[in-house]
């Protein structure tokens, strides 16, 4: 079989149910009569591989009759196939598509497209649907024309956001660099960089890696669409603002060096704009005046030091990075540049929970330092505080306060925390002590865990291990795993869901009504105020809480939650939740007066979207019960 019609076996293995083949058909861009003559080579192969058989039925569909061993064998022999190559390949065939789109004024063909790239028409019309989709967010349109082509109409500026953010269309920011550069010759490239080095030097300037590739990148588009007469059109009020700045003397000595070499004359309006790229690029080592952003980094560090109960306001380099990232942030915000993170919806995945809390006050900085901060932003804020925890953790030395309860000598007490202080960095051993010593210990002092060589006879409410004395290489891994075990297990989904706040969904819905419903199930059950509901709309409306993999997490204010809960959404089919599909829905409602147990709580919902498994399993389920023994069950799969 092709790779088309493996595709096509893999769709028909997923599903258990009839499937049009017209739906077949659009799901892989061809025609009907193409998914057809497939289906007769699928059959072959799965009446030979097999015990089962492919089943047509006139005016329905087809589907595969197998059993499930099969069905699961058959699966992961094809499910294992690469795809890679060909989703380069189609990511490659869009960004060729977009630039030469953007960069010329006449229709493009879409037959001449599909004979370039050795496809079919169907392919390139549903690139160019999306490519449209996609360029309405920058206002510009795309038209087709019949007989003649496409063509992408709108003003310059536009155009020139649209190949700036070109790389969250195909989310590949090095396929998108490396093709840029592809765009020019190496002694153009090489001309701008000696002048752009040049204009450090002069300046004492040292700008971010990202920022000096974004430099060079918007200098070189400049002097191409200058040089193609494509010039930036600029309100007249903004062009006074930056004429007024250092940066635009700055871009204009770097132009005037450039004209030259280029032949070529950069307008007033052409100065301007890269001044503001100047003026929104990321530097280090900041000078005294330029540090006028000072207190709103100073109030960020100290809102999520409140909110976290984490003492960031003690790590001197988040401040100075958070400076940094502001200042060229908020220049950015101010001059109307646009603002783009790659790593955006793996940031959000990846840290919900400080994703979050800096997204809840990015509205509140926006009514007291007059300042709205995009979400884009958020995400590289994000980075910053997660690096700050880390630097936390790591200073610390030893993070987990540990008892031993030893039931042997003194000797073999301190033996075994010899071995334990040497072989766990991450633990600090605060006395060995007997069994009969350990209630009254753990009432004076704060433990973490209990390591006894001995069963405990009671169960207590700090997590205890049982090892060998002499502690082996088993046992070892042992305790590695159950210091793990407790950084996840610091609080559980479960712990807040009731079974009438799990609801399943047959047929899709739209994000909103999911929300209202779910916070509206809290809110009869005294759980939340009934203003909450508005508040998670309003969240919801300020920032996706899509986190990725088929999760979201929308949540409204805290203030307004008398009882911490839960309330789950199952999606039979899934959802669309802005730019994401969503199949599981967390109405969150948990208060943050234990900000470790909330960063667990979010840890362990992140966890589930790195288990794609898991997730099919608990969307499969048809009654609230088993969605949340699944949910219970995650703790000991992690």
């Amino acid at each position: 079989m092709n790779r088309r019609q493996q595709k096509l076996l893999l769709m028909l293995l997923e599903s258990k149910e009839t499937e049009r083949v017209s739906k077949l058909a659009d799901h892989l861009s061809c025609s009907e009569k193409t998914v057809r003559n497939d289906l007769g080579t699928i059959k072959e192969y799965v009446e030979n591989e097999t015990n089962g058989e492919l089943v047509k039925k006139p005016g329905l569909g087809v589907y595969i009759q197998v059993d499930e061993y099969e069905r699961s064998r058959l699966y992961q022999t094809f499910s294992s196939v690469d795809t890679k190559k060909e989703e380069v390949i189609e990511r490659q065939r869009k960004v060729e598509i977009v630039y030469e789109l953007l960069m010329t004024k006449d229709p493009v063909s879409i037959q001449g497209l599909s004979e370039r790239y050795y496809v079919n028409r169907l392919v390139i019309r549903k690139d160019l649907e999306d490519i449209r989709t996609w360029l309405e967010e920058f206002e510009l349109a795309l038209h087709f024309k019949q007989k003649v082509g496409v063509l992408v109409d709108g003003e310059e500026m536009a155009k020139r956001r649209a190949l700036a953010r070109l790389r969250e269309f195909v989310h590949d920011d090095t396929l998108v660099q490396s093709f840029f550069k592809k765009q020019f010759s190496p002694y153009e490239i090489s001309l701008v960089e000696t002048e752009l080095r040049t204009h450090q030097a002069e300046h004492d300037i040292s700008y971010t890696d990202e920022a000096y590739e974004n430099l060079l990148m918007h200098t070189l588009f400049t002097i191409k669409r200058v040089k193609q007469r494509h010039v930036v059109t600029l309100r007249e009020e903004d062009v006074e603002r930056v004429t007024s700045t250092a940066e635009y003397q700055w871009a204009k000595s770097l132009l005037k060096k450039l004209e030259f070499v280029f032949v070529v004359h950069f307008p007033q309006e052409e100065i301007a704009y890269l001044a503001l790229h100047f003026i929104g690029a990321k530097r280090r080592g900041m000078k005294e005046d330029e540090l006028e952003i000072d207190p709103i980094a100073t109030d960020l560090v100290r809102r999520m030091s409140e909110l976290t109960s984490l003492s960031f306001h003690d790590d001197d380099d988040l401040l100075e990075g958070l400076r940094v990232h502001l200042y060229a942030a908020l220049n950015r915000i101010t001059y109307g540049l646009s603002v783009t993170n790659p790593m955006l919806q793996e940031i959000k995945q990846m840290y919900p929970y400080l994703f979050d809390l800096l997204i809840g006050l990015s509205t509140e900085f926006s009514e007291k330092h007059g300042v709205m901060i995009p979400e884009d932003e958020v995400a590289y804020l994000t980075l910053h505080f997660e690096a700050a925890v880390e630097r936390l953790h790591s200073n610390r030395g030893k993070q987990k306060r540990a008892v031993i309860v030893c039931h042997l000598g003194v000797g073999m007490s301190q033996l075994l925390r010899t071995k334990l202080e040497r072989k766990f960095a991450s633990l600090t051993i605060l006395d060995c002590i007997s069994q009969v010593e350990l209630p009254s210990f753990l009432k004076k002092e704060e433990v973490d865990l209990v390591i006894s060589t001995v069963e405990l006879k009671t169960v207590q409410a700090v997590p205890s291990i049982v090892i060998s004395p002499l502690l082996n290489i088993e046992e070892e891994s042992k305790l590695e795993a159950f210091i793990q075990e407790i950084d996840r297990s610091s609080a559980i989904v479960t712990d807040y869901v009731k079974p009438e706040f799990v609801f399943i969904y047959e047929e899709p819905v739209h994000r909103f009504d999911v929300i209202e419903e779910l916070s509206n199930a809290l809110s009869r059950s005294g759980y939340v105020t009934k203003e909450y509901t508005t508040r998670a709309l309003e969240r919801e409306r300020a920032s996706s809480t899509s986190i990725g993999s088929g999760i979201a997490i929308p949540h409204g204010d805290p203030k307004l939650i008398h009882k911490s809960a839960i309330a789950v959404g199952i999606m039979k089919e899934p959802i669309e939740w802005e730019k994401e599909n969503v199949s599981l829905v967390f109405l969150l409602a948990v208060n943050n007066d234990n900000s470790e147990a909330t960063r667990a709580l979010f840890r362990e919902i992140s966890s589930l979207s790195e288990n794609p498994h898991l997730l099919r399993e608990i969307v499969s389920k048809s009654d609230p019960e088993s969605v949340i023994d699944i949910l219970g069950g995650n703790r000991s799969s992690q």
